[in-house]
């Protein structure tokens, strides 16, 4: 991972918690497990949902750093991208959901 996709990721989570409707019980997540696409997750203590997914590897479409609505919990909407981490474009990331 780059240090400018870690900074991004990070800002990303900062931006999340400090939304106005965030709620106060609730922690946000990225899973690294994924070989193309990281999953952020928003978890509570009787719930986990996928918020969206961050592209880590570069595709036709999409350049890293590149922030996708979730589809489902596994897979993202790879119609277009709703910003980027790296560019700190975040103006469709909300704390229950990217979109």
């Amino acid at each position: 991972m780059t240090q400018d996709l870690h900074d991004g990721i990070t800002a990303l989570v900062e931006t999340l918690y400090n939304h106005k409707s965030c709620p106060k019980d609730v922690t946000f997540t990225v899973n690294t497990n994924g070989r193309k696409y990281w999953r952020v997750e928003y978890r509570t203590d009787t719930q986990r949902s996928a918020l969206g997914f961050i592209v880590v590897q570069p595709t036709k479409k999409f350049k890293v750093g590149d922030l996708l609505m979730a589809s489902s919990w596994n897979a993202p909407a790879t119609n277009f991208s709703r910003g980027n981490v790296i560019d700190r474009d975040f103006r469709l990331v909300r704390p229950y959901g990217i979109g």
